[in-house]
């Protein structure tokens, strides 16, 4: 397998949500992951809406004003969608239910 360390540029917070929301994926797939403790669950909660290290460079790093207003359409959009998303998979990971896709989907099978 390829190591690009892209790991190496992720800030701590992002590890810890991606470590919450995913844990029973990562286990189950034999990746690297922390135990997840009831503390770690309720801290996720109010840490999973503050922007993700992509999304601040996305946001501030506009040369313009007029880049990050014709951006900011946009990037609010995606940063919606990846909090709606995250907040589904932390509930399924707090509720204990079993993943049923060998992949991470947006649409759910009903």
């Amino acid at each position: 397998m390829i190591s690009n360390k892209w790991i190496d540029n992720m800030s701590y917070k992002d590890k810890f949500i991606f470590n919450v929301v995913l844990n029973s994926r990562l286990k189950s797939y034999g990746h690297h992951y922390k135990k997840v403790s009831t503390l770690d669950m309720f801290v996720a909660f109010f840490i999973i809406p503050l922007p993700m290290g992509f999304e601040y460079k996305a946001i501030f790093t506009q040369i313009t004003v007029w880049q990050f207003i014709y951006n900011f359409k946009k990037n609010i959009v995606g940063y919606n969608m990846r909090v709606m998303l995250f907040y589904r998979y932390y509930f399924k990971e707090l509720m204990g239910e079993k993943f049923t896709t060998p992949f991470l989907s947006v649409i759910s099978k009903k």
